[in-house]
């Protein structure tokens, strides 16, 4: 099962505060992929904002390759995109073949432009029909990826251990939410400054069944609208009146979702609901 951290995910939200841009996940358990036991085929997919549409998937494999004297056995670790446009930045210095993935240190920014992408990821790979590809590291590193999300380029940042040339772990990711929008590695937070000075609370928050919404002043007419993290609309209640509104989780699934609050056509609330199973 894997953990959403929100880091900027506060029971009263005050709209002179801000909130996340980025998403950030933490996978527990790791997506993890091995081809130990040799001959084993292993693959797992990757969701990077938890919208239930799978967008890597990590594939490795071992086979024997038969050369001379019955040898050898072959190793390879790699990440796939589903659509062709995902990928992981490469080092255009370095062709594919030979492991070319590009790796930031933390606090390098993922400048979409600036970066070439490759939808076949290539990490480790060892044995007599390949080439030696290596030495995998020893340290988790920062890779940067490109992903589509609803039609639109999204970047974002993987955290990747391949200690051995039979396995590969991603620890975490974050995408940057903002289509065509840069993110740092390491980046966990984005910023987006709200111009109001009211607030609006949410009780039980993160919630599984119904919160409720206490706004700060009496309402009349308002309106509220729920959209999911790539913005798209999916909710809208109209003809609110009073200080407090019980929103009913109905048919969403679990996941995160972002609520405007308007009366008289003004944004006079922002925040973000957290629904868990």
């Amino acid at each position: 099962m894997k953990k959403i951290i929100l880091l900027t995910a506060f029971v009263t939200m005050t709209l002179s505060q801000s909130f996340s841009q980025i998403l950030y996940t933490d996978y527990s358990p790791d997506e993890y992929g091995t081809c130990l036991p040799d001959g084993h085929i292993d693959s797992n997919y990757v969701d990077v904002n938890q919208d239930g549409q799978n967008d890597f998937i990590i594939i490795c494999n071992s086979y024997f390759f038969y050369e001379h004297q019955m040898c050898c056995w072959n190793y390879r670790n790699r990440i796939l995109g589903i659509d062709p446009q995902n990928g992981l930045a490469i080092n255009d210095t370095v062709s594919s073949s030979n492991c070319g993935r590009l790796f930031l240190d933390s606090g390098q920014c993922v400048v979409g432009a600036s970066l070439m992408y490759e939808n076949n990821a290539l990490f480790s790979q060892e044995g007599p029909e390949y080439p030696y590809c290596g030495p995998p590291s020893t340290v988790t590193e920062y890779y940067p990826f490109r992903v589509i999300l609803n039609s639109n380029i999204h970047y974002g940042w993987f955290r990747i251990l391949t200690t051995a040339y039979s396995a590969i772990t991603i620890y975490d990711a974050a995408v940057n939410l903002i289509p065509d929008s840069n993110i740092c590695c390491g980046q966990t937070i984005g910023i987006t400054e709200l111009n109001h000075n009211n607030s609006i609370n949410l009780f039980p928050n993160p919630f599984r069944e119904q919160t409720i919404l206490q706004a700060a002043n009496q309402l009349k007419n308002a309106s509220l609208t729920i959209s999911n993290v790539i913005g798209m609309r999916i909710k809208e209640i109209k003809n609110i009146s009073g200080q407090t509104l019980t929103l009913q989780r109905d048919n969403l699934t679990s996941g995160v979702y972002f609520i405007q609050l308007m009366e008289d056509d003004k944004v006079i609330g922002k925040g973000k609901l957290v629904i868990t199973d």
